[in-house]
């Protein structure tokens, strides 16, 4: 649109419509003035003219304005005009009691706020000069404090397109463990050093005072272990239920993380996204391009008209265009 931006919006901006009696007919019709601007593929004028009954065999009645020489007026031209916004409109109103006058704008732009005021589409809607401005257009925030929007029929965006490289994963990863939150490995963790200090602790003073052969460290470490991994590993079973209860506690909230854990991986599986450090149109690689890096646009597209329109970065990115020649 006007203001640069390659994303487009077709929209409705309506305000309270205008009534009036036809000639034919004594049945009361909505009366929509539309502003337009001519931009093709959108909306462009046709080679035939309106009939003498005022339509068009192809297309929509339209006017549009042309200077008079010396003078600072404009005429008004009759025309037929066509298009891909003007063939929805055709569709939203054919079954409506409307008649409507389908007009191009006198300065045949969008909208911008210049010295105090608007311009375009923008300025007719807004002053009541139009009731509907019907085309592509971007919805900025000043235009959204003086007009409204509908939905948007059609739209089109910039898409970047490039080689994703997947990298090999490392033999040793520890992807499986991103299924845990952080602060639940630390507290498996923190139970499981205390759990190991509290029943070494009550299992060598039992055996202390009962003169009872001592419970050697690595057999506590391998027993705890093999309830924090829900697997025998052959260690040695505390003697007293002081040093046991807890362990049992442990064992089966274990179960429990651990069956868990286990469902969660088995149904969702291990998903990694590739590493991409690409930063979209802010990237190096395209507001600083390598002579190794290509660029490439459609043709006959507003990307095209872009690089027409905007010779600055065309001179700073043309060296990675090829091989189109946009002169």
């Amino acid at each position: 649109d006007d203001s640069g931006s390659l994303q487009t919006d077709p929209v409705y901006t309506i305000e309270p419509p205008k009534w009036r009696k036809t000639k034919k007919s004594s049945d009361v019709k909505h009366f929509l003035r539309f502003a337009t601007i001519f931009y093709h593929p959108l909306v462009f004028p046709l080679l035939h003219i309106p009939n003498e009954a005022g339509s068009c065999e192809v297309g929509m009645p339209c006017r549009f304005p042309k200077k008079i020489p010396g003078l600072s007026g404009v005429r008004w031209i009759p025309a037929c005009c066509s298009g891909l916004i003007l063939d929805i409109l055709q569709n939203v109103i054919k079954d409506m009691n409307v008649v409507f006058d389908l007009y191009v704008v006198e300065d045949q732009t969008f909208g911008g706020f210049h010295n105090g005021s608007w311009t375009g589409i923008v300025q007719d809607v807004y002053t009541g000069k139009a009731d509907v401005g019907v085309h592509a257009m971007t919805q900025l925030h000043q235009r959204l404090d003086y007009v409204d929007y509908t939905e948007p029929i059609l739209g089109s965006w910039l898409g970047i397109v490039r080689r994703r490289e997947k990298p090999s994963l490392p033999v040793i990863n520890w992807i499986f463990l991103t299924k845990l939150h952080v602060n639940l490995i630390i507290a498996i963790l923190v139970v499981f050093v205390i759990n190991f200090v509290f029943a070494l602790v009550c299992e060598n003073t039992m055996a202390k005072y009962l003169r009872l052969k001592r419970f050697h460290t690595r057999d506590m470490f391998s027993y705890i272990s093999g309830l924090l991994f829900q697997r025998d590993l052959g260690a040695k079973l505390p003697e007293f239920w002081s040093s046991r209860l807890p362990c049992i506690c442990y064992a089966i909230a274990m179960t429990i993380i651990m069956s868990t854990y286990t469902a969660n991986l088995t149904a969702t599986n291990i998903v990694y996204d590739d590493s991409d450090d690409f930063q979209g149109l802010s990237d190096p690689k395209l507001t600083n391009p390598s002579s190794e890096f290509k660029i490439t646009v459609m043709g006959q597209t507003a990307y095209e008209l872009w690089a027409r329109t905007k010779p600055l970065l065309y001179e700073h990115m043309k060296d990675a265009m090829v091989p189109n020649d946009y002169v």
